[in-house]
């Protein structure tokens, strides 16, 4: 049986998009949507460490970090 390759209509440039094109396009988007994420958290775990060490108390890091007191304390 012979591979169907299904082009939809979709034009990007002079190129169609194929629907597994457009699944590892989303697949990316979503994939940099979550690293931004992860990376966000950890600037702030970073700025929250950085605020203890300078002798802020949990619930001042909490309210200018962002991060939960459960959060600040699982820190160390």
């Amino acid at each position: 049986m012979q591979a169907v390759r299904t082009s939809i209509s979709k034009q990007s440039g002079d190129r169609t998009l194929t629907i597994a094109d457009m699944l590892l396009k989303r697949g990316r988007k979503e994939g940099r949507e979550q690293g931004r994420k992860v990376g966000r958290s950890e600037g702030r775990k970073e700025i929250a460490l950085r605020l203890l060490a300078r002798g802020f108390s949990p619930e001042e890091v909490a309210e200018i970090s962002g991060l939960s007191l459960d959060e600040i304390n699982a820190l160390g």
